[in-house]
C-alpha cells in the first residue's frame, strides 16, 4: 500500500500506549512537531506527496534525553526517563 493514498492523516497522538511515553512527528525537513501542530487544520501536515516541510517521515518516541521542542509553536516535549547520565 502506497502510503501516499491512505487519505486523511488520522488524529495524531501526543503519548504511545502502552506506557504513556511522549511521541513527536519528525517532519521531511528534519524537524520535530508536537501532536497538537500536527492536528491543526490550519497547518498543511500530509502524509506522501510534496517535499514542503509539512511531510510526516517518522513518529519518534522521545524515550530518553533533553527535551525536545515542537519546530512550530515551540513547545517543549520532555523525555519520558529524562536525561542520559553523561548529559549535562
Amino acid at each position: 500500500m502506497n502510503i501516499a493514498t491512505c487519505g486523511p492523516i488520522p488524529k495524531a497522538d501526543k503519548y504511545a500506549w502502552p506506557g504513556a511515553y511522549p511521541i513527536m512527528y519528525l517532519m521531511n525537513d528534519g524537524e520535530l512537531l508536537c501532536a497538537d501542530c500536527v492536528n491543526d487544520p490550519s497547518n498543511p501536515v500530509h502524509f506522501g506527496g510534496d517535499n514542503d516541510g509539512w511531510r510526516i517521515e517518522s513518529v519518534y518516541v522521545h524515550y530518553e534525553g533533553g527535551p525536545e521542542f515542537c519546530a512550530h509553536c515551540g513547545d517543549t516535549t520532555e523525555s519520558a526517563y529524562g536525561r542520559l547520565e553523561d548529559e549535562s
